[in-house]
């Protein structure tokens, strides 16, 4: 029953818009819900030890700082929706990081090679998303055929986002395609290391290991989403300077050559269909993407606008305000436009409080990620938080499960068994 529960949950992790039962529950929330019961559970009848690490106490102060802001701005509240985030906010970080985590490291000692279980139902479920999400961009691109009819999404219904006013961009079964580009940061790195440095993934067939990179990296490369693909950029630019020097085995320069081929290829594809097609080379459309995307798109305007809009309210602030926020649903209460971004709209409704609590946890997750031996584990789990931390710049749905589960993964090591057999 354990290990089907965890199944589905890595199955359904995805699942955040396509199939869901309403606006707020999917069933990645169900199950972490099943996992808060059992939790609780193996908590009162004295199975489980509910100890707290330092980066948590942290988290528990972020919670204190939003209830307080919450108690506070109460009366200037206009409607529910404060009392809608406060849930959310709650529900966020008991049930989808410390129910998750001490679930996960109470299984860790009950389960052999947990955490080689974990990646490999993670890569699975992510390799399932990618494997669906092509099959959604092809048929809506090549074959006029809309999958979203077949397939209940709670909001959203109609999806027409295009690059370059032809491709309706890949989604999978998130809500928009650049939150899926966000759950492809957090997972490809983890998949990555699963398949080609632990023992368990490594005894994979090589072939197979290949099929489940290459297609999630095409799914990503579908989304045609600017913050993912700056951001991956980044993390590949990071990694080669701080590998640089490292020792270059046979298998890397195979594992290398295999996947440049496969590039070389698909972008020799890509410029000859684009230039058919749209009379366009690949440069104009990846400039297209990037830099004109990025500067002088509707979407990064009408974001650009609303991020000045909530600075100007922080500027115009009081000290009671500026220290903690305006409460869950500021743009409510305030009556300005929905913020995005994280780091900001937690400053709007948590204030200075709120903000520093939530960005040291963090400090002391890389406190703790730094500590690992594992240099293949720690990169991976490194590149997976610090791409999700930096696309939370653009967008604030901070209630997805993807980067709590890598927060709580980072608690699944080290394992002593793993030490010599995966470093290096």
């Amino acid at each position: 029953m354990r290990k089907l529960l965890l199944l589905l949950y890595f199955f359904t992790l995805s699942w955040t818009s396509a199939f869901s039962l309403t606006w707020t529950i999917s069933f990645p929330i169900i199950i972490s819900c099943i996992f808060g019961i059992l939790v609780l559970i193996n908590t009162i009848s004295g199975r489980m030890n509910s100890v707290l690490f330092k980066a948590e106490f942290m988290l528990v102060a972020f919670v204190v700082a939003v209830l307080v802001s919450y108690l506070i701005n109460l009366p200037s509240f206009l409607s529910s929706k404060p009392t809608n985030h406060l849930i959310a906010y709650l529900f966020t970080v008991i049930i989808l990081y410390f129910c998750i985590r001490l679930y996960f490291n109470y299984l860790n000692s009950k389960i052999s090679d947990f955490l080689g279980k974990v990646l490999k139902w993670l890569s699975f479920g992510v390799f399932v998303s990618a494997t669906f999400g092509l099959f959604e961009f092809l048929s809506k691109n090549l074959f006029d055929f809309s999958i979203d009819e077949y397939i209940p999404r709670s909001f959203v219904e109609e999806y027409t986002p295009t690059f370059l006013g032809k491709f309706i961009r890949l989604r999978s079964f998130v809500e928009e395609s650049g939150h899926y580009a966000l759950f492809i940061e957090i997972c490809l790195p983890l998949m990555v290391y699963y398949f080609f440095y632990h023992p368990t993934g490594k005894a994979t067939r090589r072939i197979v290991a290949y099929i489940y990179v290459i297609i999630t990296i095409i799914a990503f490369i579908f989304t045609f989403s600017s913050a993912g693909i700056a951001i991956a950029g980044i993390m590949l630019v990071v990694l080669g300077l701080t590998n640089i020097q490292s020792r270059i085995t046979p298998q890397f320069l195979t594992t290398f050559v295999f996947i440049l081929v496969v590039i070389i290829g698909l972008v020799y594809w890509t410029n000859n269909y684009l230039i058919d097609e749209l009379n366009i080379n690949i440069n104009e459309a990846l400039n297209i993407l990037t830099i004109e995307k990025a500067t002088d798109s509707g979407s990064q305007m009408d974001r650009t606008e609303k991020i000045q809009t909530a600075i100007e309210v922080i500027k115009n602030s009081n000290i009671l305000n500026l220290l903690i926020g305006y409460g869950p649903a500021a743009y409510d209460s305030l009556r300005i436009d929905i913020v995005i971004g994280l780091y900001v709209v937690l400053f709007l409704e948590t204030g200075i409080f709120g903000l520093t609590f939530f960005v040291c946890f963090f400090i002391y997750i890389y406190l703790k990620l730094f500590s690992i031996q594992n240099k293949p584990f720690r990169t991976s789990l490194t590149i997976s938080i610090s791409s999700a931390l930096i696309h939370y710049l653009f967008i604030g749905n901070y209630y997805y499960p993807w980067l709590w589960l890598a927060c709580g993964i980072v608690y699944l090591y080290p394992l002593a068994e793993y030490n010599h057999a995966t470093e290096n």
